[in-house]
């Protein structure tokens, strides 16, 4: 395999351009050796149970140097697809509707794959940056590396994961949760796909805070619902705090039920 340049970056490592027997792939580099191999394995083993349209493919990974190598793609992610909806419609131009639809059918056709694995796949941190476009415009839901596989119908209690702008109250609270976090997230990315808009909440409050002091001050914010755009009218089920056993993905792609 040759790594060619790099794509991008983040808090766990950099993500390069690379070449795999003829084929254009990408290849995620940890940036240090491992010391604790249970989440790199535990994303592993996620990806390799892994087959579907919109989700991205994986193909092959290396414990030295820790490398995991999947498809190439090269749509950019939905971060800038929403981005460029934003710029339309700062020059009074239209979304791109059809196009629209067509991701938010495809990434929900995803979740509801994973979800309705046996056991269930929680993603745990599905958000704008972590779904990619490949040419044809079909998105793929990438990055498992804070995945989980639900082994029981609740999860107990856990650490905080993911990216708060995204997140369910419940996992900032740290209560019970289980697949339905998920559900809360895509909410909040179908609500900026088809507004264009790049942020979720107004954060300019906490300016001049200490970062530790303002990251809790805008958890618990979110969590009594002091904050936060009017993304709710978009789908109500998608964004109450305990959700109904019949708010899934699936029913978001039957559409509003009696």
């Amino acid at each position: 395999m040759v790594i060619g340049p790099e794509l991008g970056r983040g808090v766990f490592g950099q993500v390069f351009k690379g070449t795999l027997r003829g084929s254009v792939v990408a290849v995620k580099q940890l940036k240090d050796k491992l010391k604790d191999l249970t989440q790199f394995e535990t994303e592993i083993t996620i990806m390799t149970k892994i087959r579907h349209p919109n989700v991205v493919l994986f193909m092959g990974a290396s414990f030295d140097p820790p490398l995991i190598v999947t498809e190439y793609l090269e749509g950019g992610d939905l971060h800038e697809t929403i981005t460029s909806y934003h710029a339309k419609l700062e020059n009074r131009d239209l979304i791109p509707m059809a196009d629209a639809v067509k991701l938010a059918v495809g990434i929900a056709k995803g979740m509801s794959w994973l979800h309705q694995s046996i056991p269930p796949i929680i993603h745990k941190d599905l958000k704008p940056k972590n779904v990619m476009i490949d040419s044809h415009g079909t998105p793929k839901i990438i990055d498992f590396g804070l995945s989980e596989i639900q082994t029981q119908r609740e999860i107990e209690k856990k650490k905080i994961a993911g990216s708060a702008s995204w997140m369910a109250p419940e996992m900032l609270k740290g209560d019970v949760y289980t697949e339905k976090l998920d559900v809360y997230a895509f909410g909040i990315m179908i609500w900026q796909l088809f507004t264009g808009s790049i942020k979720v909440y107004d954060t300019t409050k906490y300016d001049g805070l200490q970062a530790n002091v303002a990251f809790q001050a805008f958890i618990n914010d979110i969590c009594d619902q002091r904050v936060g755009p009017s993304y709710a009218a978009a789908h109500p089920k998608l964004f109450e705090s305990q959700p109904p056993p019949s708010c899934a993905h699936r029913r978001v792609l039957l559409g509003p039920q009696p």
